[in-house]
């Protein structure tokens, strides 16, 4: 039986026009609507709750009945804002309860429900703070409760995760996952995050200028091909962003069940920065750029075991992983490297990556040599495309005769020559950089300021080098190249 399903539906609200709409919702599925903002996702979701009854045309059905016969108070039906609309003046258990009271319910019987719902959310021991006093995972966790308190066959989300940062929404997309298994019911929620939708959906509506334009299983969202040139635009107009980027990071990390027994424990994480020296030793070449200044080595440890990476903003760092997952990798680049270091510490420790630390001494100079034979063997006269200025590599890829064009970021490098090429503008020229290419290889770096995005999924082979790519590369099944024991 269909949960939801919608026929001919058309919705008017100011300007605004929803619709014509049919679609359905299978009982007991995720279903997610994916679009943009001002698409009408967020109108569709509360037609089918029932705010807008007598006000729209066509038909919606709620497991089977007319929509027309149902008031919102008897579709079943729980809804959770972005902003959890909890009540200020009412503490949480009194927020958890205000439906079972309107409904007269018992007192007992409130009480065991509050618990028992509050127990399975973990927010039993904030029962009697106020919402001002609690965080915005807190605040998610008691306006699900509230809803689920109720029992209801439906949950509606609209875009609940949004405002949370990265740690605490990777904790209640399991939350929401957990709700699906205890309560078996259907869920739907909108979202504008792709990657959202593609974690937590068994189908994805996509909603665009107000109409549902497909509908397709998650995991084929960019694998099925459309022919309308409206979803075809949407969908080439995704790029991951860089909070995009680290919350799939730090999904991946976390589902690792080597990394689940750790994350709740007292392990301590120490990072400093490293000083050239200490980072590539003592090298032939003084052009690399952490011996110019642009670059700064991150060294995380865990359990004696270190890892490492380049980041533009370094910082002395000591506390817990979960500490780490805390902090605000959109827009603290010392967050960034402090967490990919970390991870790389952590993964190298349980033995889930390797090559966690930079080559030292002419370590450098035999990388680039080593990645300039791979590519002559493997490959037939390439145009190759190296992102970040590595002039060893650079050099050796010249020097065999291999078509080489650079991007970089530094000014005193851009529109210089060096190594028998122009070195090109990282943005600017990034985009025919890429046309031009046969095959990339990008600085592992990239992952710390977010960049890493430009160079995924390019449909053309493309490898990371370095260290700071290490966990991420195992994590995402991205190529690497980066030779050992070249010290």
């Amino acid at each position: 039986m269909n949960a939801i399903e919608t026929k001919n539906l058309e919705v008017s609200r100011g300007t605004f026009h929803l619709g014509p709409i049919d679609f359905y919702v299978k009982e007991g599925e995720i279903f997610a609507i994916l679009g943009r903002t001002g698409s009408g996702k967020t109108v569709l979701l509360e037609t089918i709750a029932g705010f807008y009854q007598e006000q729209y045309e066509g038909d919606v059905f709620v497991f089977g009945e007319d929509g027309y016969d149902l008031t919102p108070d008897t579709r079943n039906m729980g809804f959770v804002y972005q902003d959890a609309g909890l009540f200020p003046h009412l503490t949480v258990e009194q927020n958890i309860a205000y439906g079972l009271k309107m409904h007269k319910v018992d007192k007992e019987t409130i009480e065991e429900k509050v618990s028992y719902i509050t127990d399975l959310l973990s927010i039993s021991k904030i029962r009697k703070q106020y919402p001002a006093t609690i965080s915005g995972g807190e605040k998610q966790r008691t306006a699900l409760a509230r809803s689920l308190v109720m029992n209801p066959k439906i949950l509606l989300l609209d875009e609940p995760f949004s405002a949370l940062d990265p740690a605490t929404r990777q904790k209640m997309y399991e939350e929401m996952r957990r709700i699906h298994k205890e309560f078996n019911c259907t869920i739907v929620f909108v979202t504008h995050d792709f990657s959202e939708a593609q974690t937590l959906a068994d189908t994805v509506g996509i909603m665009l200028h107000g109409k549902m334009k497909a509908i397709v299983e998650a995991d084929r969202l960019f694998e099925k091909e459309f022919e309308d040139e409206d979803i075809k635009e949407f969908l080439r107009g995704y790029k991951m962003t860089k909070k995009e980027l680290f919350d799939l990071i730090i999904e991946k990390f976390t589902d690792l069940p080597e990394v689940k027994a750790i994350l709740d424990e007292k392990v301590e994480i120490k990072a400093k920065s490293l000083t050239p020296e200490e980072a590539i030793g003592n090298t032939e070449r003084k052009d690399y750029p952490i011996l110019t200044g642009k670059d700064v080595m991150i060294e995380a440890t865990y359990n004696g075991v270190s890892g490492q990476a380049f980041t533009s903003a370094p910082a002395d760092f000591s506390g817990t992983l979960a500490d780490i997952m805390k902090l605000d990798y959109e827009n603290d680049d010392h967050a960034a490297g402090l967490l990919i270091a970390a991870i790389n510490a952590v993964m190298g420790s349980l033995g889930l990556c390797d090559r966690m630390i930079h080559c030292k001494n002419e370590g450098p100079k035999l990388c680039g040599r080593e990645i300039g034979k791979y590519v002559k063997e493997n490959y037939e006269d390439p145009k190759v495309l190296v992102v970040g200025y590595q002039p060893s590599i650079i050099e050796n890829l010249t020097s065999q005769g291999t078509k080489t064009r650079a991007l970089d970021l530094d000014p005193n490098n851009v529109g210089q020559e060096r190594c028998g090429i122009i070195i090109e503008h990282g943005v600017d020229d990034m985009a025919d950089a890429i046309e031009w290419a046969d095959m990339i290889l990008c600085t592992g770096s990239t992952v710390c300021n977010g960049t890493l995005v430009d160079y995924m999924d390019l449909g053309k082979p493309t490898y990371f080098f370095g260290t700071s790519l290490a966990g991420t590369a195992e994590l995402l099944g991205l190529k690497r190249l980066c030779f050992p024991d070249l010290q």
